[in-house]
């Protein structure tokens, strides 16, 4: 039997989130978004990777970077996206090993500062907080269902993420709201997507 390319474990409950942040390349045409990359002691081990997305992780299964090779004039665009109340922090681990996944739907709302990737239509059964405006829903057995990014900034030549990974570095220990305060993050607990609403053009 094949196994399940999205299985994740999660373990909760965690009492801090960490960093994170979508930054759309202007110049590639491609969202990049850091987890954590404050944390020297974190490498690269494996890929999660479909046509248009790859997750990479480092070798305890943690997400530290996703991909987003799709243009923004492709994204789907809809009316609006409906959000639970909360999410709660995780430390989640995926299982797969370099290995492919679904290509995902890639839904935005008018804005253009929220992005949803949608892996599998199965019904959500859990929400958790990957880092600060990453959440991930996960259906009855322990799959990824998708992925939304809360807010999106654009990035010129790269130095938007730049001046992100140069902060986390900078920073003391222990993490601080205060370097998204400084990018202009969103500083209420941002909600994932339960269903999308279709737009009526």
């Amino acid at each position: 039997m094949r196994s399940d390319p999205l299985a994740v474990r999660i373990i909760t409950p965690v009492v801090d989130s960490v960093p994170g942040r979508g930054f759309y390349q202007l110049e590639e045409s491609a969202l990049y978004v850091p987890i954590g990359t404050g944390d020297k002691t974190r490498h690269y081990f494996s890929s999660l990777e479909s046509d248009r997305v790859r997750l990479d992780i480092d070798r305890d299964g943690r997400l530290m970077f996703l991909e987003i090779a799709a243009a923004r004039n492709t994204w789907n665009v809809i009316d609006r996206i409906e959000l639970p109340v909360w999410a709660e922090p995780a430390d989640v681990r995926f299982l797969g090993f370099r290995t492919t996944i679904p290509d995902p739907e890639i839904l935005t709302d008018r804005s253009r500062r929220k992005l949803l990737l949608c892996f599998s239509p199965a019904p959500v059964s859990r929400i958790v907080s990957l880092g600060d405006g990453i959440l991930m829903s996960v259906n009855d057995h322990g799959s990824m269902t998708s992925i939304l990014l809360c807010d999106i900034v654009d990035d010129l030549a790269g130095r938007e993420i730049a001046r992100f990974r140069t902060q986390l570095r900078e920073r003391d220990p222990c993490y601080s709201s205060t370097i998204l305060n400084s990018l202009g993050a969103p500083q209420v607990a941002d909600r994932i997507p339960v269903r999308p609403v279709k737009s009526r053009d």
